[in-house]
């Protein structure tokens, strides 16, 4: 049977955590609503030719760049995918964020959810990129 989805909602986020060379997501949280997904890829090879004859390939490497756009980014989202903490300023009532070291700062899974007709309701998660 083939899988057939509607469309795609919400961008969405896991941690990362690896032991013992054993790859766990945490539990997958929204960050926002899709606005759009590409992916470009660039080749830097280059055939060369003479005579109208391939003479030999010049392997210059592939690299592939993914781009999600999300409207309505709030900023407590924004400082969980930043790695910042969120502290109590004072007795003010406010909030504030601080940078861990770069240590602590967590690998997040960013990616897609698809849906059959219910965007509330994921069918399949798709993990795009892997970084901090």
């Amino acid at each position: 049977m083939v899988k057939q989805y509607r469309g795609c909602s919400k961008l969405f986020g896991a941690t990362i955590d690896e032991k013992d060379g054993t790859v766990t997501y945490g539990k997958p949280f929204s960050i926002g609503p899709v606005k759009s997904i590409s992916k470009t890829e660039e080749d830097a090879s280059e055939e060369v030719w003479a005579d109208n004859m391939l003479q030999y390939d010049v392997d210059g490497g592939k690299s592939m760049t993914r781009s999600f756009e999300v409207t309505n980014l709030l900023p407590a989202i924004e400082a969980q995918l930043m790695g910042m903490d969120e502290v109590a300023i004072g007795d003010s009532g406010l909030k504030g964020y601080a940078t861990p070291s770069v240590a602590q700062r967590p690998y997040f899974a960013i990616g897609y959810a698809l849906h059959d007709g219910d965007p509330d309701n994921p069918v399949e998660y798709v993990w795009a990129f892997k970084g901090t």
